[in-house]
């Protein structure tokens, strides 16, 4: 493999080219979301279904992790937010990513409701539960132990919100494992930027990546990854376990933690070690032994070479059956749109500025009650990060600028849990001092925006803590009335309410109850009747043993419904959850967050994307625009609809979209995009125009430069050293040619360099090959002289974390007997590098001179999957003869 076969974390020089590659892959990926009829699988690619009363459906969620089986149940609550009655359905896919259910057509197994009025609430299961009457809604049938799965909602309109989650349906009322919500999709490259993407046991090299951070394995706490995958080809899916340090626990290059070839719309499940509920004959465990090293708190990485593939993430007690879920996991970003308190960011006792991370509304400490948030560095420097608490009334608990709350430093991928308390499973790194009886609301700051963090309450009386509630980002309100067709009401104060939320879900039922916490963010009165600035509340369907609630909304008992929070201000941070309120502390049932198909609202006068019309008048088809905001179906519009597998936007044949908006055959000839490097165009028979197979210009020399040119499609394999090596205060190389016996030698030694950490080395012995390039410039043009290739090797030996030491007598490969990689911080660091016997020794210039040195030879060492390099240059040679070549330099 070249070095530019590897991704372009490793030099900018690499970046231009790369980002052409990438816009291909990109366009791929795009281009090519459906395969033919024949091989429709799963989520993605199956074509939506029409329900039972003609009307045609759009997708409204998608959900990766679904789960039927011994007294695991999962339950679907969607309420319609459409003016007009809406048909709403739920398809499961099995493992394999064929339909477990019949399509929402009516019939038996049918996971359909038709004509969902504004405002209702319907709930689809896999079964009958104990706690919400499925019977007032439709249960879906025909789902018989489903290990693991993956589901869509689908239906007519577009606006339709929903929950998911799982729970033990042998427990009254039930106990939640897990809410699952919209699957996380990965993101190109390295994530953190400072580990590189594995390659595979095929040898496909990872792509693309997401992070969980809080990940868990200790005692009988387990954590499981669910993949579904959208692509069209079979890919490659891989876990990769950090702990708090952010060193590496399991090698997806050997086969731990892979699945390799997943097909279209299939689901795996990559777990720390096999559960009580979870197993099944394809469980892929993380380790070959099946076991892992204790992480009290850690990162995950999940891994794939294909950017179609959506997964989420639970942590479980498997002690018992059924588990009892801990906390789902998902990484939660910082971003310019993230609402935050109105007090002011801190100052790191280092002197550090803080940015925003996360608001998190409903922290609480009370008597076995913990907060817990779990952040992961994925900066390339390290970084502080901080929680600042505080209580009901806005006041600030900690002061993150005298250390209480932060953690400095924080190295990259390097995971740090900070809790209003110790719990009995997760290894604090800091804990907040606090009053008992507190709840509030807690901020994460960190020094860079490079940190993901999750956040939950937790039960630290049982060994693991039992979950109380996964915490969120919390959810602003929207202006206007939700649904449209119930209007807003009147404070008691006067003040009209202008904004709300919805939560879909909402029960109150036996002990089950609902709690909806809200954080004030307004810089003045007026929010919820006068909450100050930075207070927060908590309004509940009941009083609970656990929860302060500053209102109680005294509800008779209702299986499922809705609930609105209405406030006079946007300036409002909310979560909501399900708890059993009949024990001390309350178990979570689930945390409730509204998920659905976009910020397009049908209804409201505004043409937003995916709609073609919005209102009876509206000029695109005045008194024709139907309940999903689209016009009657016309070939051409750029929308498809019934009777159309496709629509381009045009009627014209020969782009892989017929003239009748029908896909074009299998290999059809479409446009050429004028770019020889990535092969033929031609329609892969689902109405894409594809490119393949690309030319493959990798010359197998680490050395090189490998790119295509794409107007003729020639290679170009480019001898230029890498600009962004790491350099050295100290260098020597030694060159020998024996003209008559095999005792050539080239040593080479870089000293007191720049500072590396060791999981930078990469792992020699298993998966990545080293090779040292000499460039000789002559006036100013360097040429590749020589290169010696090392593969991974058993004759490694890790000094963690004192770095790698290979030796081999016989020189095996190109005479290379000796190497030492020592990392360290800056000045500290070390390579050394001998072969001697028979040596690719570069070729003599002259009867007098070995090398040219016009202005100088460089001398680097890379590494095949990992973007560190190493880099010296000599300029004043001691010895240049026709034999013999020998420099040394030192920085000054």
């Amino acid at each position: 493999m070249s070095h530019r076969a590897v991704p372009c974390t490793r030099c900018p020089r690499f970046h231009a080219i790369w980002k052409g590659a990438c816009r291909f892959l990109a366009l791929a990926a795009v281009c090519a979301p459906l395969v033919t009829p024949a091989a429709w699988a799963g989520i993605a690619d199956t074509p939506l279904p029409t329900f039972s009363d003609g009307k045609p459906s759009v997708l409204v969620h998608t959900v990766t992790g679904v789960i039927g089986s011994a007294g695991l149940n999962t339950v679907f609550l969607c309420t319609s937010f459409d003016s007009v009655p809406v048909d709403v359905g739920v398809e499961i896919f099995d493992a394999t990513g064929s339909l477990a259910t019949n399509p929402p057509a009516g019939g038996t197994g049918s996971a359909e409701l038709l004509d969902l009025g504004p405002g209702q609430t319907v709930t689809f299961a896999t079964n009958a539960t104990v706690a919400f009457l499925e019977t007032s809604s439709a249960t879906i049938v025909g789902v018989n132990n489903l290990a693991k799965g993956s589901a869509r909602v689908v239906a007519s309109s577009p606006n339709v919100r929903c929950n998911v989650m799982l729970l033990d349906d042998l427990a009254t009322p039930p106990t939640a494992l897990a809410n699952l919500g919209r699957a996380v999709r990965p993101s190109a490259g390295a994530l953190p930027p400072t580990v590189a993407l594995p390659v595979f046991p095929d040898a496909q090299t990872a792509t693309h990546a997401i992070l969980f951070p809080g990940t868990v394995k200790r005692v009988d706490v387990e954590t499981a990854f669910f993949c579904t995958s959208l692509a069209s080809t079979p890919i490659d899916v891989g876990v990769e376990v950090f702990d708090n340090d952010g060193t590496l626990a399991n090698d997806v290059t050997a086969g731990q933690g892979v699945v390799l070839g997943v097909g279209p719309g299939q689901t795996v499940l990559i777990s720390t070690a096999l559960t009580a509920a979870f197993s099944s004959e394809d469980t892929v465990i993380l380790t070959a032994s099946g076991s892992l090293p204790p992480i009290d708190q850690g990162m995950a990485r999940v891994v794939s070479n294909s950017p179609d593939v959506a997964c989420s993430a639970v942590v479980v007690d498997a002690g018992l059956a059924i588990p009892t879920s801990m906390t789902g996991l998902a990484a939660r970003r910082p971003g310019a749109s993230t609402p935050t308190l109105p007090a002011a960011l801190p100052t790191f006792g280092d002197g550090k500025a803080a940015v925003h991370v996360m608001t998190i509304p409903g922290v609480m400490k009370r008597g076995q009650l913990q907060t817990v948030v779990m952040c992961t560095s994925v900066a390339p420097n390290p970084v502080d990060i901080g929680l600042e608490v505080f209580d009901l009334d806005g006041g600030l608990v900690n002061d993150i600028s005298a250390n209480v709350g932060a953690v400095l430093g924080v190295a990259p991928g390097a995971t740090v849990s900070i809790a209003t308390s110790t719990t009995a499973a997760l290894a604090e790194t800091v804990v907040i001092p606090t009053t008992n009886k507190l709840q509030g609301v807690g901020r994460v700051v960190a020094s860079s925006d490079q940190v993901v963090c999750s956040a939950m309450v937790v039960d630290d009386a049982v060994t693991p803590p039992a979950t109380a509630t996964l915490l969120g980002d919390g959810q602003q309100p929207l202006a206007g009335a939700r649904p449209a067709t119930v209007s807003l009401p009147v404070f008691s104060d006067g003040k009209p309410a202008t904004h709300a939320i919805e939560f879909p879900g909402l029960t109150k039922r036996v002990d089950v109850e609902t709690d909806i916490l809200c954080t004030s963010l307004a810089a003045g009165n007026g929010a919820l009747i006068d909450v100050p600035p930075g207070s927060t509340v908590t309004i509940g369907t009941t009083g609970t043993a656990a929860l302060f609630e500053k209102t109680v909304v005294n509800l008779p008992g209702i299986a499922q419904g809705m609930g609105r929070l209405v406030a006079t201000s946007d300036q409002i941070l909310c979560s909501g959850l399900m708890l059993d309120a009949g024990l001390a502390p309350p178990t979570s049932m689930a945390r409730l967050l509204g998920t659905g198909a976009g910020s397009a609202v049908c209804g409201d006068n505004v043409v937003q994307p995916g709609e073609q019309c919005d209102g009876t008048d509206d000029a695109a088809c005045p008194g024709q625009c139907d309940s999903g905001c689209l016009c009657p179906p016309v070939c051409g519009d750029n929308f498809v609809q019934a009777g159309e597998q496709c629509d381009d936007g045009n009627t014209v044949g020969g782009d892989c979209c017929s003239a009748t908006c029908q896909f074009e055959p299998l290999g059809s000839v479409c446009p050429d995009d004028g770019n020889l490097c990535n092969g033929p165009e031609s329609c892969n028979g689902a109405g894409v125009c594809v490119s393949g197979p690309a030319v493959d210009c990798d010359d197998g020399n680490l050395c090189t430069v490998d790119t295509c040119v794409p107007a003729t499609g020639t290679c170009i394999n480019d001898a230029t050293p890498a600009t962004t090596c790491l350099s050295a205060g100290v260098g020597q190389l030694q060159i020998k040619d024996h003209p008559t016996k095999p005792k050539d030698q080239i040593k080479w030694k870089w000293q007191r360099g720049d500072a590396v950490t060791h999981g930078a080395l990469g792992n020699p012995a298993n998966n990545t090959t080293y090779t040292l390039c000499i460039y000789d410039h002559t006036a100013g043009v360097p040429t590749l002289v020589s290169s010696l290739t090392l593969p991974p090797s058993a004759l490694w030996v890790e000094r963690a974390p004192k770095g790698w030491k290979f030796k081999d007598k016989l020189g095996t490969n190109d005479g290379i007997q000796q190497i030492q990689l020592r990392p360290g911080n800056a000045g500290k660091t070390k390579v050394q590098f001998k072969a001697k016997g028979v040596v690719p020794i570069p070729a003599a210039i002259s009867s007098l001179e070995m090398l040219d040195v016009d202005p100088k030879v460089t001398v680097q060492l890379f590494g095949s999957n990992i973007s560190t390099c190493w880099t010296s240059s000599f300029t004043t040679p001691l010895k240049n003869t026709a034999t013999q070549f020998k420099a040394k330099f030192k920085a000054p």
